[in-house]
């Protein structure tokens, strides 16, 4: 750093001298003295800058190694305050401690001449192998540790609609988008998956093709590299040559993580069928009753997956903006669900669970317009709760009346994310997200 520090200096002094010189000459020879302080300043600052363009190639190379990066999560702050107390003994025991390690006196080094060395050696490497085993648990206190087996994270979009659903090591995105909040990936969805120590995302799926529900993705797909997506799921309709999509899946085909091997072409990308079954663990399962309406000559809110989360006994439906003119559809597939279980179900057989008797929290549809939600809907479903995602003040007079009375017709219990912010859900029930 010393030649960066220099050259600096030289190219500062060569400036003052220019302008000196030019002072005392009045400018005569200005077009002389300019060209040849252009060569002299490019000879004057040359060393630094390529010292510092190695460091910036090396730099970039080390980053691609083998955990060069980890993302520990956000550290409780007792770990954080312990962390620099080991920290601060061990600096002061590195620091002061050769008299009071037990290392051998000079005269006894003396008289001792090949033993000794060796026990010294021996002695010095167990040191220093102890340091960084102590340094590295010190360390690792601070990774966030998620004990917490199964819950869904509904995130505070404003006008949007994202879902993160958590089951022990295994994390689903279900939409990632914002009309009110552009910058919800880098802003919100980014740092909360961070804030949980999330570098792999199992599926990230997309219910259809509007902003306030993809722009997230396609920040986390696009900017972000430390985020290895393992499947991008997109709705049937994006089989047939849909423009709305390809853009995002080129980018997830082309991108390149940092936290893999071999970069291009190992993401998956899935079109959802009726019945697919998404996941399954133990009794956890992630199913698609209705791939959306996948002819084309519609809207792309008629476009929306229907997605049923299952958990023992509870139950969560994801209805991306699903309008009434789509409930049709959707029932007749919910109903033979019920019946008949996922077509792609490993087994082969449904397992009957008190979750299909009714659904425990619904993600009400497209943000609880008026065009969604209808009588027939909520009666065929039967919600415990229904959770609203929407911006608050919007524009768009989301939640409609309409879809406020018929909720409240049925006792269902709402939820929004314009109230409470972020929501945790879980078995107990629906909470304000710490």
């Amino acid at each position: 750093m010393t030649a960066v520090v220099y050259s600096g200096l030289a190219t500062l002094v060569l400036g003052l001298a220019i302008k000196f010189t030019l002072t005392i000459t009045g400018y005569w020879h200005m077009i002389f003295i300019r060209k040849l302080s252009d060569i002299l300043a490019s000879i004057c600052i040359a060393p630094g800058h390529f010292i510092l363009r190695a460091y910036d190639l090396m730099c970039n190379a080390v980053l691609k190694l083998p955990y060069a990066q980890v993302c520990i999560g956000r550290p409780k702050p007792f770990n954080i305050l312990l962390y620099y107390i080991i920290l601060a003994v061990m600096i002061n025991y590195a620091a002061n401690g050769k008299n009071s390690t037990g290392a051998m006196p000079s005269a006894y080094i003396k008289e001792k001449t090949v033993w000794p060395d060796r026990y010294l050696n021996i002695s010095l490497f167990l040191k220093i192998l102890i340091f960084n085993i102590i340094f590295i648990l010190n360390a690792d206190m601070l990774k966030f540790r998620d004990n917490e087996r199964f819950y869904v994270t509904v995130l505070d979009a404003g006008q949007g609609d994202s879902m993160v659903i958590k089951y022990k090591e295994h994390y689903i995105l279900v939409d990632g988008g914002s009309n009110s909040n552009k910058k919800f990936g880098e802003r919100v969805l980014y740092p909360y998956l961070l804030s949980k120590g999330v570098t792999k995302i199992d599926a990230a799926v997309i219910s259809h093709s509007d902003s306030d529900h993809t722009n997230g993705i396609k920040y986390i797909i696009s900017e972000r590299k430390d985020i290895n997506i393992a499947k991008l799921v997109f709705p049937k309709a994006a089989a047939f040559e849909n423009e709305s999509y390809r853009e995002l899946e080129d980018l997830y085909k082309n991108r390149s993580d940092t936290n893999k091997s071999d970069n291009k072409g190992k993401g998956e990308v899935i079109y959802l069928e009726d019945g697919m079954m998404l996941m399954k663990q133990d009794e956890m399962s992630l199913s698609c009753i209705y791939a959306g309406n996948a002819s084309g000559y519609t809207d792309a809110n008629n476009e929306s997956d229907v997605l049923l989360l299952k958990n023992a006994n509870f139950s969560m439906l994801f209805t991306g903006d699903m309008p009434t003119e789509e409930d049709e559809a959707f029932l007749s597939r919910y109903q033979n669900y019920k019946k008949n279980g996922s077509s792609f179900d490993n087994d082969g057989e449904k397992a009957y669970s008190k979750a299909d008797e009714g659904i425990t929290v619904l993600k009400a549809a497209h943000h609880g317009s008026k065009t969604s939600s209808s009588d027939r809907f909520l009666d065929e479903v039967s919600p415990e709760s229904a959770v609203l995602s929407y911006g608050k003040n919007n524009r768009y007079g989301h939640p409609s009346k309409e879809v406020v009375n018929r909720l409240e017709d049925r006792d269902i219990i709402m939820v929004s994310t314009s109230e409470c912010g972020a929501l945790h859900i879980n078995e107990k029930g629906i909470f304000a997200a710490k």
